[in-house]
């Protein structure tokens, strides 16, 4: 068993990989629909004590003869100590044996993949006449969704924006992602972006809504940095409104969301699936408003995890743990 660390994720999940990463979560969703990925509900426990959270991801790939357990946890108050909000590591067993071939940070390819699951909502909801694509947040999740969506939609204009309002934050994300993902991205507000930008990409962890009815009447919003349950970054009043919404997650969603019931009409029973999006026809232009809305699933976890194992192996990347036979 090896130990995959941030740095090592990062060495295996670079930009260059973005494309790969985008092609696993969209062949993980043909899997799924196809019975050989198959994902155990998500279990979640709460201490409001803390403002915490404690989530468990289990899949399990007949191909890959892989199973993989996410074990993440969120606690609300940790950046005013200085931690990250979100911490999370991935056991990845082998199928046949049930041995424990490896254990890895998990913060990186949490927020890749769930930037790959934008990128495939946004090549089928965005329609050809879109120029610019605005993202709010200016953390890890922020700059997966800069990589992805630049390797996957290169045409669109790119901003960011902080959140909080940080414009030091979102000039040093700007900064950063122009130089190593080799094109112009702007720094921006959150007011600019949701009045300008053709699509917006919410991922903040706030728990008031940033993005409203100001959006233009034909973007596309993508919110994918809820945190708690009840929580909203993007106005319900938006997603009541919306000509198209999907989700990852519909059921999972629908229980989110039932505080803001009364706001929201029937709009959850309007939810499509992603995988129902993926099979349908690319959204016309002039539609109206579309709404992705990102929880985050099993099967992504385990399809990054084990290329990400794949490649630590064949590199001979990671710290071994202890020594285990495996023999395939």
């Amino acid at each position: 068993m090896i130990w995959i660390d941030d740095q090592a994720v990062a060495s295996i999940l670079d930009s260059a990989a973005a494309i790969k990463v985008v092609d696993l979560v969209e062949a993980g969703l043909a899997e799924v629909a196809a019975g050989t990925l198959v994902e155990a509900p998500v279990t979640r426990l709460d201490a409001k004590e803390h403002a915490a959270n404690y989530t468990v991801f289990p899949a399990y790939s007949r191909e890959r003869s892989l199973a993989t357990v996410k074990v993440l946890s969120g606690v609300e108050r940790n950046p005013e100590h200085g931690v990250p909000m979100i911490d999370a590591v991935i056991v990845v067993m082998d199928a046949k044996t049930g041995i424990m071939r490896a254990v890895m940070d998990a913060r990186r390819t949490t927020a890749l993949r769930t930037a790959a699951a934008t990128a495939i909502a946004l090549r089928r909801l965005l329609p050809d006449s879109a120029k610019s694509l605005g993202i709010i947040g200016t953390g890890i999740q922020g700059w997966a969704h800069a990589q992805i969506i630049s390797a996957i939609l290169p045409d669109l204009h790119l901003s960011v924006a902080s959140a909080s309002g940080n414009a030091d934050r979102a000039r040093s994300l700007a900064g950063r992602a122009s130089l190593e993902l080799g094109r112009p991205i702007a720094s921006s507000t959150c007011d600019e972006i949701e009045a300008t930008a053709d699509a917006i990409v919410v991922a903040s962890l706030a728990n008031a809504p940033l993005i409203g009815e100001a959006s233009k009447p034909d973007a596309v919003i993508a919110s994918v940095g809820h945190f708690l349950p009840g929580a909203t970054e993007i106005d319900p009043r938006l997603v009541a409104n919306a000509a198209r919404i999907v989700s990852d997650l519909p059921e999972r969603f629908r229980r989110h969301w039932q505080a803001h019931g009364r706001i929201l009409g029937d709009a959850l029973e309007r939810l499509t699936s992603l995988e129902d999006l993926v099979a349908s026809q690319p959204t016309p232009s002039g539609s109206g408003r579309s709404v992705f809305l990102s929880d985050g699933r099993s099967f992504e976890d385990c399809v990054v995890a084990g290329y990400v194992l794949q490649q630590a192996e064949l590199k001979g990347i990671g710290t071994r743990l202890r020594n285990a036979p495996f023999n395939g």
